[in-house]
């Protein structure tokens, strides 16, 4: 399998779950203060990043950056639904978090 992006929803929870757990994330300054704008905290984002669904929506070439980011949707322990917007360098960078819907 290669490691060209960008990478379907199997690659991608793949990559997700080996930085989990070898603990290689890194959460911006910006993600942290959206996780407390909306209410929700590092283990709310874990959640979702263990759980994930690809989001396409929110998947797109960041020209600025020239990399992937990649959205996960998924709802929280308590039933929030969130996307996790990230990419991938020697870590996995967590750019921002934040609430969807009716839960919002």
């Amino acid at each position: 399998m290669t490691d060209k992006e960008p990478w379907d929803s199997v690659r991608l929870r793949k990559k997700i779950l080996e930085h989990l757990d070898s603990e290689t994330v890194f959460l911006t300054v910006h993600a942290a203060k959206a996780q407390v704008d909306d209410g929700l905290d590092l283990q709310d984002t874990l959640h979702v990043l263990r759980s994930e669904v690809l989001d396409s929506k929110h998947t797109e070439f960041h020209t600025k950056t020239q990399r992937w980011r990649y959205g996960v949707r998924e709802r929280t322990e308590d039933a929030k639904n969130v996307i996790v917007i990230l990419f991938f360098e020697k870590e996995m960078v967590i750019v921002t978090v934040f609430k969807v819907g009716k839960n919002r």
